[in-house]
């Protein structure tokens, strides 16, 4: 398969299964395809769900019906952590963050040695998420901490969580 919108593949890819069909989640992309291994035109465009070049997937999700992908944003040296929702068609869930794609900053840091990123979520029946990633928290620390964070069903950091809606848990 020849993604244009893929410059590089590394990371973890997932791999998602709802009715017979297999959706794909790539750098940039989430990619749909049918049990004999044609693309599923009826996905996003002609079989294919994009997102803007500074994002980067490093994981989906189905949950209840819907699709979960995470990861990170890079936006002039500051990376922050996505979450973006949307429905087994391939089209953004408009309703949740903004456009279908919420972004959190954790770290205090440019992304030298890496900045925010989610690596991992986990919905529950409430719509509270809890997302457990990496950032940088201080200025002079060159090395990634671990972090837990509890997200809201509005799409924000819930701060009843930690001290501002994290855990930060150190390298």
């Amino acid at each position: 398969e020849n993604i244009s919108t893929e410059s590089y593949q590394f990371g973890k890819k997932t791999v998602l299964y709802i009715d017979g069909k297999y959706i794909v989640s790539m750098e940039r992309s989430l990619i749909c395809y049918n049990s004999d291994g044609s693309k599923d035109t009826s996905f996003g465009s002609n079989g294919i769900m994009t997102i803007p070049t500074n994002y980067i997937i490093s994981g989906a999700k189905l949950v209840d019906g819907s699709i979960y992908f995470f990861g990170q944003l890079h936006v002039s040296g500051l990376d922050s952590a996505f979450l973006g929702k949307a429905s087994v068609n391939g089209t953004l869930d408009t309703n949740f963050g903004i456009g279908g794609i919420a972004t959190f900053h954790i770290g205090d840091i440019d992304s030298t040695y890496g900045g925010d990123v989610f690596n991992d979520i986990r919905i529950n029946p409430d719509q509270s998420i809890y997302a457990i990633g990496s950032a940088n928290f201080a200025p002079s620390d060159v090395y990634t901490n671990y972090f837990l964070c509890r997200i809201t069903s509005s799409q924000i950091l819930d701060t009843t969580f930690g001290t501002v809606g994290y855990k930060n848990y150190g390298y």
